[in-house]
């Protein structure tokens, strides 16, 4: 549900230009779910999301995605079919192993330990509800509360989730495992969600009334978007692959562990089938985020700003890529709860802002 708290502090950016739900009375996004969610888990924790899901063949409707009033549709792709009742030991065991034996590839030790204390204390500070936010930052889906660890020999509320039950360390500590290490992992379960981008983007790139597409990704799904671009043609056909390239105009990263992903687990930094401009929003103090532009050689603890003639990520056919890093403050410019500095959709200032003014100046 955090494209609703995005979508609403868009609107304050483009208040003519933004599409209500072109299917239902409501301002917000069109939410597409690759698969139904598991029984009860979205009517526990937000009906009306659930009653706003659409499946892929709404991308191919007829319908149109945006209201007549508007130039912008929000399509929202959500990812639900995986779910685990603890702990994924095994992703936890092969990617943790992985991490222990490379993760000096990626961090030098003095900045390991540094961003180490500064990422657990601003985890730990930033734990209970905000006043002024009903929406925590950063929010375990509630119906995984139920689960415990070790066969709920560990009950998953624990003291530190008195204040806001659904975002407590050991609840955070596994939803990380089950969603960023299982993706890593789990080749079949990549290789769905990957599969559900992929169809996602050409749908929407075959209509022919959208003609530019603006990729918002965070977290993981930064990781999503990249394999889906890079191995779109390996699966696609070759009209619809041109539609995506000729299309996107502008990926937005946020909080992104791309960096993590090629040092420690050895992914192929290529990406292919794109020729747009990237920005790359990154917290010093988000444990998920990193700069995207430093060289391969750069690690963590070294300067964020050093350039080099080999970045960390490359485009296919020898093209330049069009990369700014842009460091933000989540903790300074938002509110909630949780792992606050991982929350960037409330960052009106530094992110949801220059965003709004972006897709406005596209239009132009």
């Amino acid at each position: 549900g955090y494209a609703d708290q995005l979508h609403g502090r868009l609107r304050h950016e483009l208040p003519a230009l933004l599409s209500r739900h072109p299917d239902k009375d409501v301002d917000g996004p069109l939410y597409v779910v690759g698969q139904p969610a598991a029984s009860g888990t979205a009517a526990d924790d937000a009906p009306k999301y659930q009653e706003l899901q659409s499946g892929l063949d709404r991308l191919t409707d007829p319908k149109p995605l945006l209201t007549t009033d508007a130039r912008i549709a929000h399509v929202a792709l959500v990812y639900t079919a995986f779910d685990f009742p603890g702990f994924d030991t095994g992703s936890l065991v092969r990617g943790g192993g992985r991490i222990l034996f490379h993760i000096l590839a990626y961090a030098t030790p003095v900045g390991l330990i540094r961003n180490g204390v500064a990422d657990l204390v601003a985890m730990m500070a930033n734990n209970g509800r905000d006043a002024t936010n009903p929406h925590p930052s950063l929010r375990v889906a509630r119906y995984r509360m139920r689960h415990g660890v070790l066969g709920r020999l560990i009950p998953m509320r624990v003291i530190d989730q008195q204040r806001d039950p659904a975002s407590g360390l050991l609840a955070t500590s596994k939803q990380i495992v089950d969603d960023f290490l299982a993706y890593l992992c789990r080749g079949k379960m990549r290789d769905e969600i990957v599969d559900f981008v992929q169809e996602a983007l050409v749908r929407i790139a075959d209509r022919p009334e959208i003609t530019t597409i603006v990729l918002n990704t965070h977290s993981q799904g930064t990781v999503a978007i990249f394999d889906a671009l890079t191995d779109l043609d390996d699966d696609q056909p070759r009209t619809s692959v041109e539609s995506v390239r000729n299309k996107v105009a502008w990926l937005i990263t946020a909080g992104s562990p791309l960096r993590k992903v090629v040092d420690i687990f050895g992914w192929r930094p290529l990406l292919r089938n794109f020729n747009a401009g990237w920005t790359n929003f990154w917290d010093r103090r988000d444990p998920a985020a990193d700069p995207l532009k430093p060289p391969r050689g750069w690690r963590l603890g070294m300067d964020a700003d050093a350039n080099g003639q080999q970045p960390l990520v490359r485009l296919g056919g020898h093209v330049k890529l069009q990369l700014r890093d842009e460091c933000v403050s989540n903790v300074a410019h938002s509110s909630g709860g949780g792992l606050q500095a991982h929350n960037y959709w409330d960052n009106q200032r530094e992110f949801v802002g220059p965003i709004g003014k972006a897709l406005a100046f596209l239009l132009t």
